[in-house]
């Protein structure tokens, strides 16, 4: 019966008495090899594959790594660079090997469980061979961990062609995103590994941190240091508060010998030295990593103010005004490395202040990292071109291709909690156009969901290893094999999200297009959750959902998977928008007035001080204005309204805004219309409603607060206009007792 299947099959095939080969001696990488092969065939197949280590006489066999039967089949990794692997099919169509280039030391099994991306930087080609035969021969896919994010198609037998010999490696070298976003640790790295993202990781990130001259030169080189406007050195070895972004510790005086210093550590290193003779540690630290040492400066560069680095200063750059300095210093350490006779690599990023690419040339053992803006860049193709052709240009001058640091993330401006950054085709066509000159890139890509970013992480680990696929394609296949008869309306549902980021949320300084982590321009929480994200669009997509769902079989995985959608990726939006529109309507004030325990009303004619502003009372509102160029700012003393110890109190008015709009950048530094209750003794800020702006109807504003043991006497309201021209209208000013705490 077996030889009749083989010989319809006209090659191998495996069937649920099939078995999968280790060799005895097998080392961790081709165990977990082994486990993943087993979970997902026998998934597949009905039935239990065994992993045996001997094979068994008239089975067909999943044979994985280095072991006797794949040498004495000729399967072999001679010739294959990191990351390789060989997918053969045996010729008498009893085995299928799959063997690739594997650290026979690494703790593979230990790694999995322990989490984070450095831990799997060891080689596993034959873990992504299994991959490949599961994808390519068993038609399963893997979107993320998880049976939502696992396709495994059940068959009764999977069939190799005769002839089948693969061998594949990726384009990409350096494949590597940030991981967060409310996944586990260990699911996290598993996807890392199943999307068959980097084993190896070239350091390229502020890495003179590494080499500790503020603790090694502060007390006695104090000249090393950046000198300070105020006439003193940046000496400091510790930052008192980390959070600040200043960068206070290492900043360093490039005129300065501390670059004799700077070289003579890296040879040093790629003389296989102590690192105890030349740092006092025992180890190299992270910058110094395999054949590349990271000499990129402290993040935040400060400008030093002594005379010989205001003179070399580029005054053509505008703001790469230390790009000679850098790049000339870069070239020198690289010089020495070659005149060593040393196989080592200089590590630089392009990055503001010294983004630009110089007029001198570098040698080859420089490696350059391009920071630029990456995947949301593709929406405009103006600033894509720009950031196209720095790139083209870096891989011209230093005459190989570079990598790349991306910012597709939401931190800093783009930190807009539950919004999801759901853009893969941006991701994918992105680097299909950079591929020509990039060997990889690291996309900083935070996220306060790991749901919103897996589709993007899939498609840039499928472009990694080949540019030349269909990302429209594979896009269309995920949708298809997700979510069955809905993918028809999930398509839209995705496409209209990537739209929505692109379109209506990354809007970037032109600034920006090159040479650092880009400076964003996003909507404030009010146009984002009223306008962006507003009603009719949220009733869009949730009427998305809906078809999607109906389109399917009730009960059934695609409808599973398409409720998993919407539970991870869309309702965490509408929740947020649902929220913030329910907290801004009046009927809404009106019901929590209703339900309180009292209220005590603060008349519009009460009166308040004022500061560069006027207040006009005009029936039963009272109305603000702060003329141009002035800072407004007024004040209300709580009369008659008493706060009882340990109680919920709310505070709330009705405001309407006849404000001009502000930028982003005005917004980050607390400019617009804020109103405040503060408790009279000690000025204690109880709560504030902060930055509104733009012309806006009659809204419900307030916060809840709490008293404690003890109440101050009384208390007083605050309006601040800064920043804003025109006048806003208050009325229904109030402070209610909401119930014991």
């Amino acid at each position: 019966m077996l030889a009749s299947l083989l010989f319809f099959a006209s090659g191998v095939v495996l069937g649920p008495e099939s078995e999968i080969v280790i060799a005895p001696d097998a080392c961790q990488v081709v165990q977990v090899a082994a486990a993943e092969a087993k979970t997902f065939l026998s998934q597949s197949l009905g039935a239990d594959i065994p992993i045996v280590r001997s094979r068994t006489p008239g089975k067909t066999a999943l044979v994985l790594g280095a072991n006797a039967w794949a040498d004495a089949a000729g399967v072999t990794t001679n010739g294959l660079t990191r990351d390789f692997f060989r997918i053969r099919a045996a010729p008498d169509g009893t085995a299928v090997y799959v063997r690739g280039r594997d650290d026979p030391k690494a703790n593979a099994k230990r790694a999995l469980e322990k989490g984070g991306e450095k831990s799997q930087r060891f080689e596993r080609a034959t873990v992504f061979g299994v991959y490949e035969f599961l994808e390519r021969f068993a038609g399963c896919r893997f979107y993320f961990p998880g049976e939502m994010g696992e396709i495994v198609p059940r068959r009764d037998r999977i069939v190799v062609p005769e002839g089948t010999d693969v061998v594949r490696s990726p384009r990409f070298t350096q494949r590597s995103v940030s991981l967060n976003g409310g996944a586990s640790g260990p699911d996290q790295v598993l996807n890392w590994v199943r999307l068959r993202l980097e084993t190896e990781h070239i350091q390229c990130g502020h890495g003179l941190n590494s080499f500790d001259y503020a603790r090694r030169f502060a007390d006695t080189h104090p000249e090393y240091f950046c000198l300070k406007a105020d006439g003193t050195r940046a000496t400091l070895k510790e930052d008192p508060n980390p959070r600040s972004q200043s960068h206070p510790v290492g900043q360093l005086c490039h005129t300065s010998k501390v670059w004799d210093e700077i070289a003579e550590d890296v040879l040093s290193y790629f003389r296989g030295e102590s690192a105890e003779r030349r740092t006092g540690r025992p180890h190299w630290q992270k910058n110094c990593r395999g054949d590349h040492v990271d000499i990129m400066p402290q993040d935040g560069m400060w400008k030093c103010h002594c005379d010989a680095c205001q003179a070399a200063y580029d005054t053509d750059f505008g703001r790469n005004y230390a790009n000679t300095l850098i790049w000339r210093h870069t070239a020198e350490v690289a010089r020495k490395v070659q005149d060593a006779g040393l196989k080592g690599r200089v590590a630089q990023m392009a990055y503001s202040p010294y983004s630009a690419v110089p007029d001198f040339d570098l040698p080859p053992n420089v490696d350059v990292m391009v920071a630029t803006m990456g995947p949301w860049s593709l929406k405009d193709e103006r600033l894509f071109a720009r950031s196209a052709q720095n790139v083209k240009d870096w891989a011209k001058k230093v005459g190989h291709t570079v990598w790349l640091w991306t910012y597709p993330g939401k931190v800093n401006a783009m930190n807009l909690p539950a919004a999801p950054q759901i853009a893969p085709k941006a991701w994918g066509k992105y680097y299909q156009r950079m591929a020509p000159f990039i060997f990889g890139a690291f996309n900083e890509s935070e996220s306060d969901s790991f749901y919103f970013n897996y589709l993007n992480f899939y498609v840039f680990s499928r472009v990694s290893w080949d540019p030349s696929v269909d990302v429209d394609a594979i896009v269309s296949e995920h949708h298809r094999l997700m979510y069955g008869k809905g993918a028809p309306a999930m398509a839209k549902f995705f496409d209209r999200l990537e739209d929505i980021w692109l379109n209506e949320l990354t809007r970037e300084d032109d600034k920006t297009s090159t040479g650092g982590e880009p400076s964003y321009s996003p909507p404030g929480p009010y146009k984002l959750l009223t306008q962006v994200y507003s009603k009719k669009t949220l009733q869009e997509l949730r009427a998305l959902l809906g078809q999607a769902a109906a389109a399917v079989e009730p009960g059934g995985a695609d409808a599973r998977r398409i409720r998993f959608a919407a539970e991870k990726i869309f309702q965490p939006i509408w929740k947020r928008a649902r929220d913030y529109q329910k907290a801004l309507d009046p009927e809404c004030e009106e019901e929590r007035r209703a339900r309180a325990v009292s209220v005590q009303s603060v008349p519009a004619s009460a009166k308040w001080w004022c500061k560069d502003a006027e207040r006009t009372v005009e029936g039963d509102k009272a109305v603000f204005t702060v003329r141009p160029g002035g800072k407004g700012t007024l004040g209300l003393k709580t009369a008659g309204v008493a706060l009882k110890p340990n109680t919920r109190y709310r505070a709330s008015c009705y405001l309407t805004t006849h404000l001009n709009d502000l930028p982003f950048k005005e917004i980050k530094k607390g400019n617009g219309f804020l109103f405040e209750l503060s408790e009279e003794h000690g000025r204690k800020r109880l709560h504030r409603v902060t930055g509104l702006f733009g012309e806006r109807p009659r809204e419900s504003h307030g916060f809840d607060f709490e008293t404690g043991d003890e109440v101050g006497e009384g208390g007083s309201f605050a309006v601040y206009m800064y920043g804003v021209t025109g006048t806003v209208e208050m009325d229904g000013l109030a402070v209610m007792e909401m119930g014991e705490r």
